[in-house]
């Protein structure tokens, strides 16, 4: 069998999500803030694990690091209380504040940003490549099809939030 069409397809799909992806990188989540709702606390907690080698925000807090990558003039609010020994850890699960490891390392939100817009483009990759496998449809068809839900305004978005959905 021959597998051209799908490896060719699908770098064609990852290279166009990519580009295309990457414009809703600058796109402000509201009018006070880049980022908002819980997309700062994931960050946080991955702050911390390159920072302090730990899950507790507390030293986060104290020396206000948010800052970095949430501009909102408020600043940021709080969703946890410190548990009986002081610590102050995050209400979310740590999944994907681990995997941003890399790309905030790298770049702080904008690092972590362009990371999830690389895994977005390449998860949409590997699922044209997949409905191909499972249709044996046409190329061309499983493609546009593939490119037009990604490029949907939900995947559109969601390629760059801090979200784990």
């Amino acid at each position: 069998m021959d597998h051209r069409p799908a490896l060719h397809g699908a770098a064609a799909l990852f290279v166009l999500l990519t580009l295309i992806y990457s414009t809703s990188i600058d796109i402000r989540a509201t009018r006070g803030a880049s980022i908002t709702a819980d997309e700062p606390f994931y960050l946080m907690t991955t702050e911390s694990l390159i920072r302090d080698g730990n899950l507790d925000l507390r030293n986060q807090f104290r020396t206000r690091a948010y800052q970095a990558f949430f501009d909102h003039p408020l600043g940021l609010w709080t969703q946890s209380v410190p548990l009986e020994d002081g610590r102050v850890l995050s209400p979310h699960n740590v999944g994907l504040s681990v995997l941003l490891l890399p790309g905030f390392a790298i770049d702080g939100l904008v690092g972590a940003q362009v990371q999830l817009v690389l895994i977005a483009a390449l998860t949409w990759a590997l699922a044209y490549v997949l409905a191909l496998r499972l249709t044996g449809a046409r190329p061309w068809l499983v493609w546009g099809a593939t490119a037009l839900v990604a490029l949907s305004a939900t995947g559109y978005i969601y390629s760059s939030e801090i979200y784990p959905e």
